[in-house]
């Protein structure tokens, strides 16, 4: 009966069920982690440095209040040689992220930093021959 009632108010007055909230857009990048990191670790590329000096340089043009790295590990990654946890990676590569920047942006323009990562805690075996890898990645949004 609720759910009938609730329908016929959808009908006559929808503002009242649904209104939409819009957030304005924040800066974003989306990088794969093979490009910003050695295989199943967190030590950085040359490429993933040049990369984040990019994020550093607009952080120092524009400072915002808060900064969040997310890290995902969904999947072993190619070349690995051990099992690994990925949870474990994708935190430890948030913390590697979130180091550098701190010795590229000065104290002063660095925000409040958030990390979080997002993966199983069950150890993962390398992938087999023929097996594709998942998508890896690590997000950095700037908050204002």
């Amino acid at each position: 009966m609720g759910a009938i009632a609730g329908v016929a108010l959808a009908m006559v007055r929808p503002a009242w069920v649904w209104r939409p909230h819009w957030q304005p857009t924040r800066p974003q990048v989306t990088i794969a982690a093979e490009v910003l990191f050695l295989p199943n670790g967190s030590t950085l590329r040359e490429t993933g440095t040049n990369l984040l000096d990019r994020a550093a340089a607009q952080l120092r043009e524009t400072p915002s209040r808060r900064l969040r790295i997310l890290a995902t590990v969904v999947a072993p990654e190619p070349n690995a040689e051990g099992a690994v946890a990925p949870l474990e990676l994708a935190s430890d590569r948030t913390r590697a992220v979130e180091d550098y920047l701190r010795q590229k942006v000065p104290v002063e323009q660095m925000p409040m930093v958030f990390r979080a990562a997002k993966g199983s805690d069950r150890r993962v075996l390398p992938l087999r021959q023929g097996e594709r890898p998942g998508r890896n990645t690590v997000s950095i949004v700037m908050v204002e």
